[in-house]
């Protein structure tokens, strides 16, 4: 779960994601590539992603900012 505070009030919102992952069978010698499967929990979206940036941009849009480290 994802949780950000309203600046105006000081309460706390979350949102939840669930994201399942797992590796493709390899096809050749190599590194086997992973895969990720993200179900926006409020809205009921989904998406699939085969790459970690792609995935993160996802969760960002929905949240709608960039996490802060």
């Amino acid at each position: 779960m994802i949780c950000m505070t309203d600046r105006r009030t000081g309460t706390n919102k979350g949102t939840s994601f669930v994201i399942k992952l797992w590796l493709e069978p390899r096809e050749m010698a190599g590194e086997a590539p992973w895969r990720w499967h993200v179900h926006h929990v409020q809205t009921g979206d989904e998406a699939n992603f085969t790459r970690l940036a792609d995935m993160l941009s996802y969760i960002q849009e929905k949240v709608g900012h960039a996490p802060t480290p």
